[in-house]
């Protein structure tokens, strides 16, 4: 497949990420009685009474990632997008109940188009500044829809393009529409950025955890939408997402359950030939250590953040209280063990150690880090070229094991 088809063949997705982000956004600085919805009135809609401001969406990538496209004069997503404005307030009823609902009204494009000189957007500004600038506004309108009716038969999009144009031209109040209509232009970094600042600064959350807050939110309104959630209130939003912003700006280690890269040769760790060593449950099959080596990476993750966030101090504590649990299970399920023991109690009593340190849940700052989190803390510190646990008591010997040490 060619590049270009590659390209083509992400718009629609990509389209449908930057509509979510934008919802988000709109959700963010969501205000008293306004609900905000996806793909109901608009791709995005803002209603408040009887007000309404209508936001379609118009995303578009570009073959060489660096470049942005321009929004000309005569895009098609422009006139697509005026035009099908036009047919919705066309459909409320005659013309005096069309001009309220147009007073009512407001008409948002979002592209991350670039539309510089852009000479159609500039004399729409200047109308909404100045009645006194229509006659050139529809001047301009006019001889769009003359220039595109004389390239009527010249393919698919031409046709479409003249067809719109010439139904906004013919529009009855296409002068009190276009009053209303507003043009915004959002990069991807910049609607990202956006929504970031409102994260940070509106909902007083950490810089460090901005982005993560960003990604939780974009996959719990996209689950919504599959569920069929698609509008909520100030208060609706609130209550759905009031525990997560209090949760991040307060909690020191937080589970976020991110996507974790897996080693080429899991068998190979030295935390599942620790496993191995003491007979433990599926300890040869891939799939079990796929899931055990998983919780492992996402406690290096999380504990990584977590020791940003906290100090020196509070991983120092966790550290000694870890290994402290671990020793006490180690000394009484060892008790009377030499390296000399034979092999298959060194086994069984390894595999006691386990069973019993998997069921310790561990605080980090006194905040209990979950089972799945402590877990992979143990499966941490049994791993590498020194662990610093194991489960057998020959485990230094076995697995180069490293001699505790807290400082």
């Amino acid at each position: 497949m060619s590049k270009t088809s590659d390209y083509t063949a992400l718009g629609p997705l990509v389209g449908f990420v930057y509509q979510i982000y934008y919802f988000l956004y709109c959700l963010l600085t969501i205000q008293d009685g306004e609900t905000v919805s996806l793909e109901k009135i608009d791709d995005v809609g803002s209603e408040t009474g009887e007000k309404r401001t209508y936001f379609q969406l118009k995303h578009s990538i570009n073959s060489k990632p660096s470049a942005v496209k321009r929004m000309t004069e005569r895009d098609t997503d422009l006139w697509k997008t005026l035009n099908m404005w036009v047919s919705i307030v066309k459909k409320q009823g005659d013309e005096a109940v069309q001009r309220q609902w147009i007073a009512n009204s407001e008409f948002v494009l979002v592209s991350n188009k670039n539309a510089e000189n852009n000479r159609f957007f500039e004399l729409v500004e200047a109308y909404k500044k100045d009645d006194s600038n229509w006659d050139e506004l529809e001047k301009f309108v006019n001889n769009q829809a003359a220039k595109d009716s004389k390239k009527e038969s010249e393919g698919e999009e031409k046709k479409n393009i003249y067809l719109y144009t010439k139904n906004v031209n013919d529009y009855a109040l296409k002068k009190e529409m276009l009053k209303r209509v507003t043009v915004e232009f959002e990069s991807d970094d910049e609607l990202r950025a956006k929504i970031d600042g409102v994260i940070q600064y509106g909902k007083m959350v950490p810089e460090k955890r901005v982005s993560d807050v960003r990604y939780m939110l974009i996959g719990e309104i996209t689950d919504s939408v599959v569920k069929g959630v698609t509008a909520y209130t100030k208060e609706s939003f609130y209550a759905a997402n009031v525990s997560l912003f209090e949760y991040m700006r307060t909690r020191k280690f937080i589970p976020l359950n991110r996507k974790v890269e897996l080693p080429e040769r899991p068998m190979e760790q030295t935390f599942v030939k620790q496993l191995q060593g003491v007979d433990a449950p599926r300890c040869n099959d891939m799939k079990e250590i796929i899931q055990l080596t998983e919780q492992k990476l996402r406690f290096e993750n999380d504990y990584r953040a977590a020791n940003k966030s906290a100090g020196a101090q509070e991983q120092r504590q966790f550290e000694v209280d870890m290994h402290t649990e671990w020793k006490n299970i180690f000394d009484e399920q060892n008790d009377g063990l030499t390296f000399m023991s034979d092999e298959q109690m060194k086994r069984t009593a390894g595999k006691e150690v386990l069973k019993a340190v998997k069921k310790v849940h561990l605080k980090y700052d006194q905040e209990d880090i979950g089972p799945s989190e402590s877990n992979g803390c143990y499966y941490h510190f049994s791993d590498g070229e020194t662990p610093r646990i194991g489960w057998r008591v020959d485990w230094e010997t076995l697995y180069n094991g490293k001699e505790w040490t807290t400082e």
